[in-house]
């Protein structure tokens, strides 16, 4: 729809957009860099005409366009993006694109099943694809459940703890995870882990890829605390893995229940109230004849 000017040193340039419309739309334009276009003014022949911009991003530029009517538009600013990050804008399109179609197969059919040229089908694209971004079943399986559980929005809640409000954080990272639980694949989400400890090779990938990193990140995190004097004192290794397990097996205690967990009959809020003051507090009103550090949170 937009043509550019065969010379870019033109500083003025006439452009009839409409289809069959009537109005012929003149804009001044300047050539940036990476051929970026930007109308300094824009105008009809018939009239001038106050129009709002509409932001449309594409796999390798940003387009910024003015709409005149249901037939006719005017490009007023198109960014192009540089080489290196179209290449990284396509490789996590490609990416996720991948992840997305294994989750579904590994879903249906387990990972011994499950074969990368169904996985392929599923997504469209060729076989020889998958392995330019995992170079074997093993590595996407465990990156299929790494980019299922370890979610942006739970490394960004979790980055947070040592220098945020801990009461409020832990009962965000529940109300996560409890979201997490509501979709369907989350079902067959113990299945699929419990393969990876019939295979030995797979094993090693998932401490080495998944579980090792991510301990390693909260591990930090409680380091923080207790430097802080937030947290008391404990190996780091001990506290992660007791609060870790007992967040883990909440979840999939709830998982096993299902619809007959009494879990669905409390408000999602109250749940995690409750969990974040056990973890926090425990469960004796005093502890060594005082009073607990925090009164229920409400």
């Amino acid at each position: 729809m937009y043509q550019q000017a065969e010379n870019k040193d033109a500083r003025e340039q006439r452009s009839h957009l409409a289809q069959g419309g009537q109005d012929e739309v003149f804009y001044e334009e300047k050539h940036g860099h990476a051929g970026c276009i930007i109308a300094r003014q824009v105008k009809t022949v018939k009239e001038k005409r106050s129009v709002s911009p509409s932001y449309i991003p594409l796999d390798n530029c940003f387009l910024l366009y003015y709409y005149v009517n249901e037939r006719s538009f005017i490009i007023v600013e198109i960014h192009m993006a540089d080489k290196e990050s179209r290449k990284k804008q396509i490789t996590e399109k490609r990416r996720k694109q991948i992840l997305k179609a294994s989750l579904d197969v590994f879903s249906r059919k387990g990972y011994a099943a499950a074969t990368i040229p169904e996985i392929a089908r599923a997504a469209g694209i060729a076989t020889g694809t998958i392995y330019i971004y995992y170079p074997s079943k093993r590595e996407l399986f465990i990156a299929v459940i790494k980019n299922f559980i370890i979610t942006a929005p739970l490394l960004n809640l979790i980055d947070k703890i040592p220098k945020g409000d801990i009461t409020v954080i832990f009962k965000h990272i529940l109300q996560d995870r409890f979201d997490l639980l509501k979709s369907e694949t989350m079902s067959q989400m113990p299945s699929l882990i419990g393969e990876v400890q019939r295979d030995p090779e797979l094993k090693a990938l998932w401490l080495e890829q998944f579980l090792r990193p991510f301990l390693s990140r909260i591990e930090a995190g409680y380091h923080a605390m207790t430097t802080s004097g937030k947290f008391r004192r404990l190996e780091p290794a001990v506290a992660v893995r007791a609060v870790g397990g007992m967040f883990l097996g909440f979840l999939m205690l709830k998982i096993m229940e299902g619809d007959t967990s009494p879990l669905d009959r409390l408000p999602q809020d109250k749940v995690a109230n409750d969990m974040v003051n056990f973890v926090l507090h425990g469960l004796l009103n005093n502890a060594g004849g005082k009073k607990g550090q925090k009164e229920d949170i409400k």
